[in-house]
């Protein structure tokens, strides 16, 4: 056990022993800064947007669906033969529907996910109030 730990258990026994009211708010204080918040900190928050952020980067430069665009007509390797347009073209299609097809699944997770954290509020109040009124 570490010194935290040694003040918190030497306080609960002052508290419980009953000295002053001074050792009770010191104990006060001692247990109040071992206690941690349930709501998430900013950076856990800022880190969770960062990695949502870091994939969706990752699939967009895999991709590259503006380019792909861009760049649609031309043949693949300088293939300037009717095979290597209509190769190049088929090639350029699938990765353009590819990577939009992958971008949408991101954003049905991320949605799902941003729906599920605003709603998670709402269905913790709702299940407070069902058994505040099925206990009586």
């Amino acid at each position: 056990m570490g010194r935290d730990d040694d003040d918190l258990i030497d306080g609960a026994v002052k508290v419980i022993s009953g000295k002053t009211n001074n050792d009770i708010n010191n104990f006060m204080e001692i247990f109040g800064k071992k206690q941690k918040k349930c709501e998430p900190d900013e950076t856990e928050v800022k880190e969770l947007y960062e990695s949502f952020n870091d994939i969706y980067q990752l699939i967009a430069g895999v991709f590259d669906i503006q380019m792909m665009i861009k760049h649609i007509s031309e043949p693949l390797y300088q293939d300037y033969s009717y095979q290597g347009r209509a190769i190049g073209f088929i090639v350029r299609s699938g990765r353009i529907l590819l990577g939009l097809f992958t971008q949408l699944i991101l954003m049905i997770i991320l949605g799902i996910m941003m729906v599920i954290w605003l709603l998670l509020p709402l269905v913790i109040i709702v299940k407070i109030i069902y058994i505040i009124f099925t206990l009586s």
